[in-house]
């Protein structure tokens, strides 16, 4: 019995082990070619300082307020008291820990109906439904680049960058 109790053990984190691993090497910093197209070639080194609704002023007149990153500048982030992003359970399902630029990731799989993402690792994310219009044409399974940020002005939720676009959205994690 105790034989079989120790295999089981083995084998569990064996699993938990490699798991780990897989996502770590998904998320380690890469030099493959892949370089940021957008922000002039930088994933921005954090998130806003604070959650300010501010447009890009375009030398056209324009105003693309739209949520991106531009010369490390985060524009359309929503303000701090914005009601959509209130959570009764903020990070209902624990914390995300590999934040910012030093873990880029692929998307693993993607739930296009629910809005859904996941990592390498298992870990998944809800999109914000105000979001999902504006970045349903993300090329999400395609191999982008994506780097999460923990949104500074809304408990429990995230950002979630595309490094080749310059855009960003607000996001939920989900658990693994």
């Amino acid at each position: 019995m105790k034989a079989i109790i120790r295999s089981l053990c083995v084998g569990a984190l064996t699993i938990v082990v490699a798991g780990a691993l897989a996502a770590q090497a998904t998320a380690a910093p890469r030099d493959d070619g892949h370089r940021p197209r957008a922000n002039q070639g930088r994933i921005p080194e954090r998130a806003p300082r604070e959650a300010i609704r501010e447009g890009e002023h375009l030398p056209s007149g324009h105003v693309n307020d739209l949520p991106h990153v531009n010369h490390d500048h985060w524009y359309g982030h929503a303000e701090a008291g914005d009601a959509r992003f209130h959570l009764s359970h903020p990070y209902e399902h624990g914390r995300f820990a590999r934040l910012g630029p030093s873990f880029r990731y692929r998307v693993a799989r993607i739930d296009r109906d629910r809005h859904m993402f996941w990592l390498p690792g298992g870990f998944s994310f809800e999109i914000a439904t105000w979001d999902w219009p504006l970045f349903a044409d993300w090329c999400w399974d395609c191999g982008d680049d994506f780097v999460v940020y923990d949104d500074p002005g809304h408990a429990g939720w995230y950002l979630v960058y595309n490094v080749h676009l310059g855009a960003y959205v607000h996001a939920t994690f989900m658990g693994a």
